[in-house]
This record gives structure tokens, sequence and C-alpha cells, in this order.
């Protein structure tokens, strides 16, 4: 989910020296809910839907290029750090809601190509922070240190008070969410990613169980350019007691 330090996480993996990666996310739908069918005239073909995943993240992802830079990471590197043989490559997927969650949940339940793929998944705890810092940069047009959009607000500096019946909603999607990804868990290789315990402490180290776990060599993710973005909860929501109070209540399994 978003704000859950996925982007870190990513960056880390588009500036290994042997991982191919696309720049940008990728939408669930129509990927894996319509596949190659996509690009096809006469609809969903079994053979190709069930075969195909592999070809088309290979396809995103492993575009040959001789630029570096930060704005071409996961193709050719940096100056620092170039490219050397491919040992990995992937793509990124932010769910955003259970309808996504369960479109890729079925598209792993359903398709055999989709059973090789190695999943890193980035889980918060925190969902009081992880929602607030949702509405935060939404409303200030912040998203992260390297890119930001127009505001949606007139003063995107004050602080606000959230909603608790959208803060409701979005712990019920979350926990499905979480629910969808563990039915994932049982199709393919997956690592779960903590970021209150892991990212927010050291994100090197926790850049480095994954490269472990996709087979890398664990080094040092130097090319890093992400700083947190949002500060202090309580600076800039001012119910944040409110919105703890709701968390407990209601979604202590969630905690």
């Amino acid at each position: 989910m978003a704000r859950s330090g996925t982007t870190v996480i990513q960056q880390a993996l588009q500036g290994h020296p042997n991982v191919r990666s696309s720049m940008d996310e990728l939408k669930v739908a129509p990927f894996f809910t319509k596949g190659i069918a996509v690009f096809t005239v006469s609809g969903v073909n079994d053979f190709e839907r069930d075969n195909g995943y592999g070809v088309l993240i290979d396809a995103l992802s492993m575009i040959p290029c001789g630029l570096k830079g930060m704005h071409l990471l996961g193709y050719g590197g940096t100056e620092a750090v170039p490219k050397a043989t491919a040992l990995a490559n992937g793509v990124k997927v932010a769910v955003g809601s259970q309808a996504e969650a369960e479109d890729l949940a079925k598209a792993f339940e359903t398709h055999e190509s989709l059973r090789d793929v190695a999943v890193v998944r980035i889980e918060r705890r925190d969902l009081v922070a992880q929602f607030a810092s949702l509405q935060r940069a939404m409303r200030s047009g912040r998203w992260h240190s390297f890119y930001h959009a127009q505001p949606t607000v007139s003063d995107p500096n004050a602080p606000f008070e959230c909603s608790g019946n959208d803060f409701h909603f979005y712990c019920q999607e979350a926990i499905a969410i979480r629910a969808a990804f563990d039915r994932i868990g049982k199709c393919c290789k997956m690592v779960q990613i903590s970021y209150e315990d892991e990212i927010a402490k050291d994100v090197s180290k926790a850049s480095g169980r994954v490269f472990q776990f996709l087979g890398l060599p664990v080094v040092a993710p130097t090319w890093l350019g992400s700083e947190k973005v949002a500060p202090p909860l309580a600076t800039f929501v001012t119910n944040t007691k409110r919105l703890y109070e709701i968390f407990r209540k209601y979604y202590p399994d969630a905690v």
C-alpha cells in the first residue's frame, strides 16, 4: 500500500547492479486482469494468459539502455554504480484497494506463469500513520522528496483533521489487502519487510535482506535518493489521539 516504504525498497532494487526494473509502478488492471489479451483482437486466450506473464514482465523491465542516471536507475544504473550482468528483474505494484488486491491474488492463484515470481511484500503495521501520511500527500502534493504534485488545498502546510469514517473504511480495506497478500504468499516465494522494524530503522539492512532473498550480491544501496517527507504525525494531524483510539478499539488484530 502507499506510504508503507515501497518506494525506497523499489529504488534499492532499481539501483542494484544486477537488477533490471521498470521505473514506474505497474497498474494491477489491465496487466493482471487481462494479460496478453490487452493487445489481442479476439479476446482472452487461456494458453497465453497462463504462460505469458513472465515474458510480459521481462518486456517491461529488460529494456536495453546505454544511458545512466537516477531517471533511468532501473535500466542503466548510475555512473558510480553501473549495471552488470542481470540476475533478477521485475516491476513494482502498489495495491490501493481491496478490489485491486483481489484481482492480483486471483491472478497468482490462477496462472502458472506467476508461480515463479518472487514477491517482496512491504507492510506498515501503524495504519494511523500510514493513513495520515497518505492524506497529507494528497493534500500537499508532496509524495516523495523527489516528486511534488500540485496541492489540492490552499494551505498545504496547515494541520488538518482526518475523517473518522474515512479511517474506518481505510482500515477495512487494508485488512482485506493483507488477507489477499496472504493468499498470494501461498502461491509463490515471498518475503515480508516491515516498515517499523526494518525500513525505518535501517534501510540499508532492510535492502540487504531483500537482495539476499532474491539471490543477489548484498551491496550497500549508495544510490538511494529518497528521503522521508512527512514530519512527526502529531505536527500535522489534529485528531491523532482519536484515530489511535479507533484503531485500537475496532482493529486490535491489525495493530
